[in-house]
């Protein structure tokens, strides 16, 4: 689970996996809703090296963080949810 790591984490202990082999990191989030600074740099870095990842989590649990929405029509929780929606519909 990567909430709110450093950046300089991913590259120390998770670059030397993702060259060799295919990496999927799962429960990426940020523990303040209103903050999308790491994931949105977590799934860039990702990305470039064409690996998977899923964020921490597609519920509504009364809007608490780290909640991807605040609702079941899919309403992104803060700069957090919204920073995710934003970022798959790039694709």
């Amino acid at each position: 689970q990567l909430v709110d790591q450093p950046a300089d984490r991913q590259v120390a202990q998770e670059a030397p996996v993702a060259e060799m082999m295919p990496l999927v990191q799962t429960e990426i989030g940020s523990a303040d809703c209103n903050d999308g600074a790491f994931i949105g740099e977590l799934m860039g870095w990702l990305d470039a090296r064409s690996q998977s990842y899923l964020a921490w989590t597609w519920d509504a649990w009364n809007g608490a963080c780290p909640v991807l929405i605040t609702d079941y029509a899919g309403t992104p929780n803060g700069v957090y949810g919204q920073t995710y929606r934003d970022h798959l519909a790039t694709f």
